[in-house]
């Protein structure tokens, strides 16, 4: 009676195992061959050292270096997928495959193509509703459509801009020109029409100092260096253009130091052609002051002497009111 109810037991347990083993055979889809990944990343976890031993509906069930477990698909990447077999390899962003999706996706759920390609390129996930599936047709009724070249109508609107902004910066220009010839005038030498033209306003500048023209070439010859610097890539070998940048690059540094040593020369010479003191000479160097001192020696009289020498034609003889008999 004994061995009735033992061997009863033991077919009741065999039966549960297999019915387990059925249940699991059924639900579950063994991947051809063991997959070994380095790692996984969930929302919440990090596995290494991985082996993809099968999946079902919802999880794969893997080996990792810390024991068993398993992994919901829906908290893995679309990469990670691919890898195991469950998904199609992602598109590199930016590409043209990548493009074509989106611009299908786009006119599939009503979405601008210029956002989908925005998201597509930034990588950047579709939204999606709270049932898991895209839902573009929200974001096209919430976002107002994206133009990545701009219309006719926003031409229009930036046009009276930038028309502005130009007005003012050639304005200001044509200030500072004016202030250089007051300069040039005040300091006893002739502007002419040079002084109105960009780079070959320091000529006169130079005369009104004193200063000779070779300091000219050493005003400008950072923007020689930079002009230089294009003909390099016309001989097309990379170990001459490297050797040829290097070499730009230490004569762009001597150069920007003569610049600034003739910057510095025509500050002095030109506050003492003006006749000022050498404190206007500090606050023409320094910055911010600088542009108080350009306006003062503008829009000043000269110091020498006390007082503004005339010209020729403007002296004035006083003669004495009785002359001798």
């Amino acid at each position: 009676m004994q061995n009735r109810v033992i061997s009863l037991v033991i077919r009741s347990v065999m039966a549960v195992l297999l019915g387990i083993g059925l249940a699991l055979l059924l639900n579950t889809a063994s991947i051809a061959g063991d997959i070994k990944l380095s790692s996984i990343k969930t929302k919440t976890d990090l596995y290494e050292k991985v082996t993809v031993t099968g999946h079902n509906d919802t999880d794969i069930f893997i080996l990792h270096s810390q024991g068993m477990a398993n992994v919901k698909i829906k908290d893995l990447d679309p990469e990670t997928l691919w890898r195991v077999g469950l998904g199609a390899k992602p598109l590199e962003p930016g590409s043209p495959e990548a493009i074509a999706a989106a611009e299908a996706k786009a006119n599939q759920n009503k979405l601008p193509t210029a956002l989908a390609k925005v998201l597509e390129s930034a990588s950047l996930p579709l939204p999606q509703n709270p049932n898991g599936e895209d839902n573009m047709a929200v974001v096209g009724a919430a976002m107002p459509p994206i133009s990545l070249q701009p219309g006719p109508e926003e031409l229009k609107k930036l046009l009276p801009i930038l028309i502005g902004a130009a007005a003012i910066v050639f304005g200001l220009y044509l200030f500072i020109c004016y202030c250089l010839k007051l300069i040039v005038q005040k300091a006893g030498a002739e502007p002419g029409f040079l002084i109105w033209l960009p780079i070959l306003q320091l000529i006169p500048m130079l005369r009104a100092a004193g200063m000779s023209l070779l300091w000219f070439f050493f005003w400008i010859s950072p923007l020689l260096v930079a002009a230089a610097m294009p003909l390099l890539f016309l001989r097309g070998e990379p170990e001459a253009i490297a050797k040829g940048m290097q070499t730009l690059s230490l004569v762009g540094a001597v150069t920007s130091i003569l610049q600034l040593v003739a910057a510095l020369v025509w500050c002095v010479k030109i506050v003492q052609a003006r006749g000022k003191s050498l404190w206007v000479t500090l606050f023409l160097i320094l910055p911010v002051t600088n542009l108080f001192a350009f306006l003062y020696l503008a829009f000043s009289g000269s110091d020498r002497d006390g007082e503004i020498e005339p010209s020729g034609s403007e002296k004035i003889t006083i003669e004495p009111v009785f002359a001798e008999s």
